[in-house]
């Protein structure tokens, strides 16, 4: 990140185009975090969370929804589908929200 800053300030442009990620371990649990859900506009704010998994088995994901849009991904016990989210958002491939509904 830091070159990225120090490459814009010389006027050479570079966009920065990490995804916000998160995780810690609580309880012995794994919690991942990726995506985006603030703006101070208002533009990233969820409007819908589709669960999948079971909050009894501690395995599950969130997707965080905005319309058509998963703006971002909370998952425990399920690490790698965090992983995968990340890398699909950072391709601009991310599925949208009536393709997961579908499972597709």
């Amino acid at each position: 990140m830091g070159r990225i800053a120090g490459a814009n300030m010389a006027g050479k442009f570079r966009p920065y185009t990490t995804v916000p990620y998160f995780w810690t371990m609580i309880f012995g649990k794994s919690l991942r975090y990726v995506g985006s859900t603030g703006g101070k506009d208002g533009s990233n704010f969820f409007d819908n969370v589709i669960i999948e998994g079971d909050f009894k088995e501690s395995r599950f994901v969130a997707y965080y929804c905005r319309g058509d849009h998963i703006l971002a991904v909370a998952t425990v016990g399920s690490d790698p589908v965090a992983v995968a989210c990340g890398e699909l958002m950072k391709r601009g491939m991310m599925p949208r929200t009536s393709e997961l509904m579908l499972g597709t």
